[in-house]
């Protein structure tokens, strides 16, 4: 640490921060500035999209544009325009970054982005969110007055959240989970586990609340496919061996806890997360495949993930499309029907 060092580098060294990839990112945006200074014009803002080589994702090492397998580990490389999409959308990330549940993260802060300012920006929608926004964007409880005609309700609840508190139980099991399971067992095989979770999480809850209750609860929530990611878990890590049981060991006291709190605090749907859980403890009971068989089963659950992105990114599309322009004629007609509909749950 230098006298000539700014202040708040000095702090941040006194309080304990490793300050040496900021002090390079100083550096290089000082060269970035001088080259400005000298050539009159601003460097390339995506500069990596013009470069004419190509990263493995597998290891990492440079390949020629043209080339389709990677000379040092063998792994088959996109084409350039693949690749080049690739990183726009990714980054330079590679196969290891869990890059679903980045994306998740990122969907379920947008909306809730979107359901604060549908109420008009302020701390009290901050805390929680306009209850009429939720509802055009796509909680539950609208499928049963419309049948099955506004589908994507099943998925976009999972988008959505009632509260500061709740949304952040949710980002807080999704961080330290989603990574977990995505990197045990792939990007392609993740998505469909989430997909078909939240799917059995939305049947569960139509199925109580709607056939058997004959009720209408509004449900917002991503815990039904979160508790479907932590019931593979529990049974994928129960036959994987002895080294990771603590692991299944953890999830089953997390589990346990949090489906003993939904049954002491009634605004919390059990109901989708017990849902979600059965779906994600049968999909983790699917055979594996031998050697011979790995590489097509690999193959069909990529297709399958394929697939679900698609549905997901139409879901989202919609979801904006049907907020935008007005959804629901019994809200329109009295801007307070919601009112009347039973508090609801948070999944």
């Amino acid at each position: 640490m230098s006298e000539n060092d700014p202040l708040y580098m000095r702090i941040l060294e006194k309080l304990g921060f490793n300050t040496t990839r900021l002090r390079w990112k100083l550096c290089e945006k000082e060269k970035k500035l001088k080259e400005i200074a000298k050539h009159g014009v601003k460097p390339a803002r995506f500069e990596w999209f013009s470069y004419p080589h190509k990263l493995c994702t597998k290891c990492r090492a440079v390949n020629d544009k043209e080339a389709t397998i990677c000379h040092a580990c063998d792994a088959k490389l996109p084409s350039m325009f693949g690749y080049k999409m690739r990183r726009l959308i990714t980054g330079s990330a590679s196969d290891d970054s869990p890059i679903v549940s980045q994306i998740f993260l990122g969907l379920i802060l947008l909306f809730y982005a979107i359901q604060i300012n549908a109420g008009g920006f302020s701390l009290g929608n901050i805390m929680g969110p306009d209850r009429i926004g939720t509802h055009d964007l796509g909680s539950f409880s609208p499928i049963v007055y419309n049948g099955f005609s506004e589908w994507y309700r099943w998925l976009a609840f999972a988008l959505l959240h009632g509260s500061l508190i709740h949304i952040a139980f949710n980002i807080y099991a999704l961080f330290n989970l989603c990574p977990l399971v995505e990197n045990q067992i792939g990007r392609g095989r993740t998505l469909t586990l989430i997909t078909l979770s939240q799917l059995g999480a939305a049947f569960a809850c139509f199925l109580v609340y709607y056939e058997i209750r004959g009720a209408s609860y509004p449900v917002v929530g991503a815990s039904g496919w979160i508790f479907g990611l932590m019931g593979y878990a529990i049974v994928h890590f129960h036959f994987y061996g002895d080294l990771t049981h603590h692991l299944r060991n953890s999830l089953m006291k997390w589990c346990g806890f949090s489906l003993v709190l939904g049954f002491f605090i009634p605004i919390i749907s059990n109901t989708g997360h017990i849902g979600g859980l059965i779906v994600g403890g049968l999909i983790a009971l699917l055979p594996e495949g031998g050697n011979m068989r790995k590489l097509w089963i690999d193959k069909t659950w990529n297709i399958a993930g394929a697939l679900c992105a698609l549905i997901w990114i139409t879901a989202a599309a919609w979801m904006l499309y049907m907020f935008f322009n007005g959804t629901n004629e019994y809200i329109l007609e009295d801007p307070y029907a919601f009112e009347e509909v039973d508090s609801g749950y948070y999944e």
